[in-house]
């Protein structure tokens, strides 16, 4: 009789062996495999609610990031997305966008993401993401064209002009860069210059550099960046500053939002960066040290998990240059600079900060030991 039970047994475990695994419910265990896990954005993994999407089904779902699954969603935010008529503004773009000048034979004047459309970089360039030709620097990451050549002493209105009416590489669709594109160029472990492409020309006495950008709280004056050490910042319009141009990026029409808000509306989805961020900082300010430990440990217990500081691109990347809020709908700005995990090269008690009071996002260093709010991100 034991022996007949043992091989009713045995008969049963084979029968049950290619059988597939049953979760609590009894339904099939469909388990994601380790590179199937890989592609789930960030706030998906971590719900409880939703079956995680993932990549390669062709169709860029609302948990789905450019970041996360570039294949489904590499078109999501086109970097040229239609005409519009009033250049350094954001009139008639969309939100993230800027009108920049080109000539009617390039296309006319354009709307250009101001926030990053490609890939997310990281804080250093590495030399090897440029190649060249003896007019034009081309960066693999971003996409973009650069002239090796810089326009020196010319005024923004006289900048707006020049680079559509160059000619470098063949081609003459040159245009003056967004505050996104100009800061792409940017390595925060160098100074003068803050760079790492090859063939770049530079006068150690002449790097502050003109964006297609006017400043919307100041409409005299023009977003500017300093290449000594990738500060920005806003100049007159009418002083002569040092000029870059650029060209190229895709073309579409942009129909979905770049972030998506938590039921709560505490925190909201960047489908650019593939990061989540806290809507507002919901702790006081602190110093830097203390600001650290509280994203790291989840002081202000935002759902989800691997919370830290922003780096100081990522930071910048969230701006928006517009009338009175230079923070994506959504967004609640503090009364302070903002602190973000990267430090002023050489300088380790000095970490960049973000301001979206006067519009200078990550154009600031300040004391580790002072007092700023704290936005986190994962």
């Amino acid at each position: 009789m034991k022996q007949l039970a043992a091989n009713v047994l045995l008969l049963m475990a084979i029968a049950c062996r290619d059988l597939p695994a049953r979760d609590r419910f009894g339904w099939p265990d469909d388990t994601a495999t380790a590179a199937d896990v890989a592609d789930i954005a960030p706030d998906v993994a971590d719900s409880v609610d939703v079956a995680p999407s993932l990549c390669g089904n062709h169709t860029c779902d609302d948990d789905e990031t450019v970041a996360t699954c570039p294949g489904d969603c590499s078109g999501l935010f086109p970097h040229l997305a239609g005409a519009c008529t009033h250049p350094g503004f954001a009139d008639g773009c969309n939100a993230g966008y800027a009108c920049v000048h080109r000539t009617p034979g390039a296309g006319g004047d354009v709307c250009v993401a101001n926030f990053p459309t490609w890939l997310p970089l990281d804080v250093s360039r590495s030399a090897s993401d440029f190649t060249w030709d003896d007019e034009t620097v081309t960066d693999t990451r971003t996409g973009l064209m650069w002239s090796q050549k810089s326009l020196f002493d010319v005024n923004f209105a006289t900048a707006m002009e020049a680079c559509p009416s160059q000619i470098w590489g063949g081609f003459a669709d040159w245009r003056l860069p967004t505050r996104a594109e100009i800061r792409s160029l940017l390595d925060y472990t160098k100074q003068q210059p803050a760079n790492s492409a090859a063939h770049l020309d530079w006068d150690p006495q002449r790097m502050r550099y003109l964006t297609a950008i006017a400043s919307p709280d100041s409409p005299s004056d023009v977003i500017t960046l300093d290449w000594g050490r990738g500060d920005g910042g806003q100049d007159p319009m009418a002083a002569p500053r040092a000029v870059r141009c650029v060209r190229g990026g895709t073309s579409g029409t942009q129909t979905v939002p770049r972030f998506i808000a938590s039921p709560d509306g505490a925190t909201l989805l960047d489908r650019a960066l593939g990061r989540t961020w806290q809507a507002t900082p919901a702790i006081a300010p602190k110093n830097w040290s203390k600001a650290n430990a509280a994203c790291l440990q989840n002081a202000a217990q935002s759902a989800g998990a691997g919370w830290r500081l922003p780096t100081v691109r990522e930071m910048d990347a969230l701006v928006e240059d517009r009338l009175g809020a230079n923070l994506p709908d959504g967004f609640a700005p503090t009364q302070t600079y903002e602190w973000t995990g990267t430090f002023l090269q050489g300088l380790p008690n000095t970490p960049w900060m973000a301001s979206f009071q006067d519009n200078t996002p990550a154009g600031a260093m300040g004391n580790s030991a002072t007092l700023q709010g704290v936005r986190c991100i994962r």
